[in-house]
């Protein structure tokens, strides 16, 4: 039997709609009674828990544009975004409108179940990878095919961001885990540790470059 591939969990959908109005963010927040900040943030933000057991974060801005952020699926950003309008309708004088909804990023995980040689990931596609291990345990690989961007990690842990469709994450992933996994570490003692596994690889550039030294 084939055993089947780790499969991406999404977890985050962040969306976007127009209210048809541009917003008083001041009066606004004020009104409702939501956290504004300007010194830090251009936004009001409100939050909301859903009955159907979700949570979601709306990023109201001056423009008349939200951002709704925390959503597991394209539904519930729907969802969340049509209930955000209607509580607003409720508590306020002026009517506003549910324009242009539209998914703009799409978040998930995958647990690829093993350590993964990101180093050797990094030397062999330096054209689409970037790493700064001193700066972000996670290598950065831009997949020019899908556009999607994935951040791998040491532990084998992979986020995949830029998908505008579960459907479209479904469809790219297959070749991608098979472009993946040639970067395994199936060595039983290999560490899961990003910490140690910069660690080493600094010791053996030191270690090589000392060679360097000693033969020239």
């Amino acid at each position: 039997m084939v055993k089947s591939i780790p499969q991406p969990v999404i977890s985050n959908v962040v969306s976007t709609f127009r209210c048809g109005k541009m917003l008083n963010l001041r009066r606004f927040s004020q009104a409702y009674a939501f956290e504004f900040q300007p010194s830090r943030f251009a936004a009001a933000s409100i939050r909301r828990r859903e009955r159907e057991g979700f949570r979601s974060t709306a990023l109201a801005f001056t423009s008349g544009k939200f951002v709704i952020t925390g959503c597991r699926s394209p539904s519930e950003a729907l969802l969340a975004s049509r209930k955000y309008i209607g509580m607003l309708n409720r508590l306020g004088d002026e009517r506003l409108s549910f324009i242009d909804f539209n998914i703009q990023n799409i978040v998930s995980s995958v647990d690829m179940g093993c350590p993964l040689m990101i180093q050797e990931m990094l030397r062999a596609r330096t054209d689409t990878c970037s790493w700064e291990r001193r700066k972000f345990p996670g290598l950065v690989f831009r997949d020019r095919v899908s556009k999607l961007v994935l951040l791998v990690f040491r532990s084998g842990k992979l986020v995949l961001t830029g998908a505008k469709s579960k459907k479209q994450i479904m469809r790219e992933w297959p070749r991608l885990y098979d472009l993946i996994k040639k970067y395994r570490d199936l060595n039983p003692e290999a560490t899961k540790c990003s910490r140690e596994y910069a660690e080493t690889l600094k010791r053996e550039e030191q270690k090589k470059h000392l060679e360097e030294m000693i033969i020239y």
